[in-house]
């Protein structure tokens, strides 16, 4: 990943956002999320079907399924105090409150006999649902 310098940030990147009324949110350059090709590919298919080039992906964790937290995938405008950050070509918006949960995370796409699901790799998970779709960040007591 390129190093993004002072002057880059200084006089490109922040008066760009600020013109475009992305003042206030929070751009992060470390590879917080790493999404896999076949997960690209997806949310591409995905965000045409939607129809607005202008939504963003939006990840975040919810409290929720059998563990604890589940994770909610969709598209939106980011707002005051998200999280940009970028994968693979994918902007993502993350909600503040859900970017301790993705450290690391990786997101994959794959289909099977039963179809096709997004599978979250998260080194922060401690346990999961029998279905995969939640998970806990802090062993069962």
């Amino acid at each position: 990943m390129r190093l993004i310098n002072k002057i880059y940030l200084k006089y490109l990147l922040i008066p760009v956002a600020n013109y475009l009324g992305l003042r206030g949110i929070l751009f992060i350059f470390t590879p917080m999320i790493t999404i896999s090709p076949a997960a690209i590919k997806e949310i591409t298919r995905l965000n045409s079907k939607v129809g607005n080039s202008e939504l963003l992906f939006c990840l975040e964790v919810t409290p929720g399924g059998c563990s604890g937290w589940i994770y909610k995938l969709g598209f939106t405008t980011p707002t005051q105090g998200d999280r940009l950050c970028q994968s693979n070509g994918i902007d993502i918006v993350v909600n503040p409150d859900s970017t301790k949960y993705f450290n690391g995370l990786t997101l994959d796409y794959s289909e099977d006999l039963m179809g096709g699901a997004f599978r979250f790799h998260n080194p922060n998970a401690v346990t999961f649902c029998g279905c995969g779709n939640s998970f806990s960040t802090s062993a069962a007591t």
